[in-house]
């Protein structure tokens, strides 16, 4: 038999609760957190507004920097590669719109851009290892390859950065230029030559300018393995350092280093500080917590603390390439 008694005090104390809940909310309760909320938006909404102008602000000195670079650079560079016949090599996962502007700077210094050369996605693709290995066996006795990076025999590097600066076992050899057609057939690399250049006839350049995509060594530790572009580029800038021929390597970290790319990085934890108080606010109730008053602040510090770390730790969990 149903006890209909349990049933009307059961919804007795729902629409009890309901009103107690519309009464607390409706009164001073609701206000004060009313209140408050609106007090945390105003702030940030302040806080917004100093951001943005702190952002412009940057912008306004950044471009400032750019006029002055734009003004500065042609007299500060003007002559300075004079005589140089100059070399653009273009790594994979680099930024080739930046080619055209370091040609023009190289020509407003004086030098001239006898040959630009782009190595291919396959250089760093792991299945063409064995390839590349063959190819540095096959070439290395021919030319004056530098002692390489890591270990003590020849490697792709060390081959290309020999074939590229021309140096051979037997000067006048054309090995250099050999060696260079050979790793442009096996699809590595390719080389254009300046119209005014014979590709058959020409001196190998002797300056170098090396175009690369991001060097952090960050890259290679998050795999066991390493990335094997990265330990690529290194081991290239490497031996042409070896060979101790005049190099400028550009590229994201290396223009933007010390403070200027610790303001990047300060700038993306700022904005997770930002999006985890945000958040905590908006959906894990703010400062609201079990316990005494005196642990709102700790509540509300603890819910960022843990929005915080699940941002860093999807972004140290996640691969990341240039």
């Amino acid at each position: 038999m149903i006890d209909f008694r349990y049933h009307l005090v059961s919804l007795v104390a729902v629409f009890m609760a309901l009103a107690v809940g519309i009464v607390l909310g409706a009164g001073p309760l609701g206000q004060e957190i009313s209140s408050t909320l609106e007090a945390q938006v105003r702030d940030l909404r302040e806080e917004r507004n100093d951001l943005r102008a702190q952002l412009d602000q940057a912008q306004a000195r950044e471009e400032l920097k750019n006029d002055v670079v734009a003004i500065l650079t042609p007299t500060v560079t003007q002559n300075q590669l004079t005589g140089h016949r100059v070399a653009v090599v273009t790594l994979p996962g680099a930024d080739r719109n930046i080619v055209g502007q370091l040609q023009d700077q190289i020509a407003t210094a004086g030098g001239q851009v006898v040959q630009t050369a782009r190595l291919d996605d396959a250089w760093a693709d792991p299945e063409s290892a064995a390839t590349r290995h063959e190819a540095a066996a096959e070439l290395a006795p021919t030319l004056t390859d530098p002692e390489p990076r890591e270990g003590a025999e020849p490697t792709a590097e060390t081959v290309l950065a020999a074939a590229l600066t021309g140096e051979e076992v037997v000067a006048g050899s054309g090995a250099w230029r050999t060696a260079t057609d050979r790793l442009v057939e096996l699809g590595f690399l390719d080389v254009n030559w300046a119209d005014s250049e014979d590709d058959l006839t020409a001196d190998p350049p002797d300056s170098f300018v090396i175009v690369t995509g991001g060097l952090t060594t960050q890259q290679v530790e998050e795999d066991e393995a390493g990335n094997p572009q990265l330990q690529q580029s290194l081991d290239l800038i490497a031996a042409f350092g070896a060979l101790g021929t005049p190099t400028l390597v550009a590229g994201y970290g290396t223009e933007y280093g010390g403070m200027r790319f610790g303001s990047f990085m300060f700038a993306e934890y700022m904005e997770i500080l930002i999006v985890s108080g945000i958040a905590s606010t908006m959906f894990l109730g703010g400062w609201m917590g079990p316990g005494p008053g005196w642990l709102d602040p700790i509540w509300m510090l603890f819910k960022m603390w843990m929005l915080a770390m699940f941002f860093i730790w999807i972004r140290a969990t996640l691969p990341r390439f240039p």
